[in-house]
């Protein structure tokens, strides 16, 4: 039997979809938990903030993907050093591991590595953050390019059915409570189900050829909208009253916020197929579940 996909962040929603697809699949999955009274045989426990190692996983890993993160930006700015461990240090001390024994890893990145003042930002631009979150992520990504065998995939805002925040504007809305979504945040929705697919093609690139598969990926939706604008958007669609909308500023501190979130994806669908799709089918099959 191969070596299973340890997936780090099982708890997480990406990670969550992604052991699924995997194992829909017949990929034999270890999806951590950080935790401890959730850990079983499948779900060993794993924690980014606690020196993790693969020497606390029950199997030698086949591959290894980094799902989970501390990806609220306000934690971080709350947290820096707390979030630091989860974001950078964790990562890269099972990164240097996996390296050492010639385990791919597959990294989950994220667009803030970018300033969002332009759109389609390509994969060889340098990495220009303004807040946290950013700059840690855009700290491992540096690192992680000087091991072999990893991968990093970027991606723009993920959205699913079980989006905490959509399916409370939607429970909000339908109490006739109204609603405060920033007007100058912006996002390029994707749905969790492509992400799965695309990370899933990228483990097993990794597993043929590690080196040409390895350097980094993107994928984002195919164009921004704010999230004052999916608000209204899922307004419509629930039958809501739009005046319950009332658009608010969402800037923090010395972090602007990002004008444009879209990524050139250009190498996910010369490999896969898998071009950005259009925000409105995605907020929709999403609106259609809360």
């Amino acid at each position: 039997m191969p070596d299973p996909i340890v997936v780090v962040g099982g708890d997480s929603m990406v990670g969550r979809h992604l052991a699924s697809h995997l194992r829909m699949q017949g990929t034999e999955v270890l999806a951590t938990t950080r935790r401890r009274e959730q850990a079983a045989a499948e779900r060993p426990w794993l924690d980014l903030a606690e020196s993790p190692s693969l020497d606390r996983l029950p199997a030698n890993p086949g591959a290894i993907v980094v799902a989970a993160a501390v990806a609220r930006m306000a934690a971080c700015r709350a947290d820096p050093e707390g979030s630091a461990a989860v974001n950078v240090t964790g990562p890269l001390r099972l990164a240097t591991e996996a390296a050492a024994r010639g385990i791919p890893l597959l990294f989950l990145s994220t667009d803030k590595v970018f300033d969002g003042a332009r759109p389609d930002r390509r994969s060889d631009e340098p990495c220009c953050p303004v807040s946290v979150y950013g700059r840690q992520k855009a700290a491992t990504e540096a690192a992680l390019r000087s091991l072999p065998g990893m991968a990093i995939l970027r991606l723009s805002r993920v959205i699913a059915p079980e989006d905490a925040l959509m399916a409370t504007w939607a429970e909000q809305l339908r109490a006739g409570q109204p609603l405060a979504p920033f007007s100058d945040l912006r996002m390029a929705p994707l749905p969790v189900d492509l992400i799965a697919r695309l990370c899933a093609g990228i483990l097993g690139r990794l597993a043929d050829d590690p080196d040409r598969a390895g350097g980094v990926w993107q994928l984002s939706g195919s164009r921004d909208l704010t999230y004052a604008e999916a608000a209204f958007r899922l307004a419509g669609q629930i039958g809501a009253d739009p005046a319950l909308v009332r658009p608010v500023p969402g800037v923090a501190g010395d972090e602007p916020p990002a004008r444009f979130t879209t990524l050139d994806s250009g190498r996910a669908e010369r490999s896969f197929g898998i071009g950005r799709p259009d925000p409105d089918p995605v907020l929709d099959a999403v609106f259609a579940g809360v």
